[in-house]
């Protein structure tokens, strides 16, 4: 018998393609999350509430899912509140300034009206003066009142020039636009106050000024009925004696009187028309009113001389006259 063997059988040789290493396979690494991408895309971007949107879904979902992402979604929302913060500082600093602009100036102060309320020519009575406002109460020239309104006037849209030196350009503009009163000795019976923007009004666009002309105190309850400015005529006053001066003694037509008017006309051309055209212009206007049978009088008019026609006084005022001696009754129709 053969002897037997202790070793027992041989073991079995590994199988074909079996590896000899017993540790576990290597894990394919987690996938990123394609919200958290486009979070931090949309963030930089500026688009704030939509990648606060896909930044919070993405944060939700790489726990629960397991994948990468979180600090590109922290990251998104980083961004996002920068983006909100500068939007939020931009819209206060714009309704801001809207706000600052439309503070409207005050339109009345200690119950008077604003100057630049009145037209050129309107008397007033009352005065308040603050540093670069002017209230005034509007009244009839025909009676007490206390000054009128000079001028109006647009200053060049120049950089804010300071308060000193836009006063002191009013007032040289407001002289300029009443040289009529100063060459006829008139500058003493008046001081000159100007309604002007301040520096927020300036830089806002208000340029204009308004020249105020104020009587001395004294001479308040004298004004009964002073003459009529030539922005105060109108079409059928009688005038005693027309000398052009601007201020022009108004009468009852029944009273005798040199000329009457019977138009007033407003040219808007910048060039100096001549005679012959302002003249022909109120003849137009005397068929109008008289209509082809004329009474018998004589047809003038008077204009402002070229200087004044510079600064803006434009108004041709035809008027009618006696042929022999003074008229003594009203010549317009009805």
């Amino acid at each position: 018998m053969k002897a037997h063997d202790a070793r027992g059988p041989e073991p079995a040789p590994p199988a074909p393609g079996a590896g000899a290493s017993s540790e576990p396979a290597a894990q394919a690494p987690a996938p990123t999350n394609r919200l958290a991408i486009a979070a931090l895309v949309t963030g930089i971007l500026g688009l704030g509430i939509l990648a606060v949107a896909f930044a919070v879904t993405a944060l939700v979902q790489t726990r629960r899912r397991h994948e990468r992402g979180k600090a590109l979604a922290i990251g998104a929302l980083t961004v996002s509140t920068a983006w909100l913060a500068a939007l939020a500082l931009a819209l206060i600093f714009v309704l801001g300034g809207k706000d600052d602009r439309a503070t409207p100036d005050p339109v009345a102060q200690g119950g008077e009206p604003r100057a630049s309320t009145l037209n050129t020519g309107d008397c007033f009575t009352g005065f308040l003066a603050g540093v670069t406002r002017v209230f005034v109460r509007k009244a009839s020239c025909t009676q007490p009142h206390s000054g009128e309104i000079g001028a109006r006037v647009t200053l060049p849209p120049t950089p804010y020039p300071g308060d000193a030196a836009l006063t002191t350009t009013a007032v040289g503009q407001c002289r300029n636009r009443d040289a009529l009163l100063f060459e006829e000795g008139r500058g003493n019976e008046f001081k000159i106050y100007v309604d002007r923007p301040d520096r927020q009004a300036w830089e806002h666009g208000d340029h204009d000024v308004v020249c105020v002309l104020r009587y001395p105190q004294d001479m308040a309850d004298i004004l009964q009925k002073q003459p009529k400015y030539f922005s105060d005529l109108i079409p059928g006053d009688c005038v005693r004696i027309w000398d052009g001066g601007g201020n022009e003694a108004i009468v009852d037509c029944d009273e005798k009187h040199e000329v009457q008017v019977y138009a007033i006309i407003k040219f808007h051309r910048e060039t100096y028309p001549t005679s012959k055209q302002m003249m022909a212009s109120c003849t137009e206007r005397a068929i109008r009113v008289f209509g082809t049978d004329p009474p018998d009088v004589l047809e003038r008019f008077t204009r402002p001389r070229n200087d004044q026609w510079l600064m803006g006084q434009r108004l041709v005022f035809c008027l009618v006259a006696a042929r022999h001696g003074s008229l003594t009754h009203s010549v317009m129709p009805g």
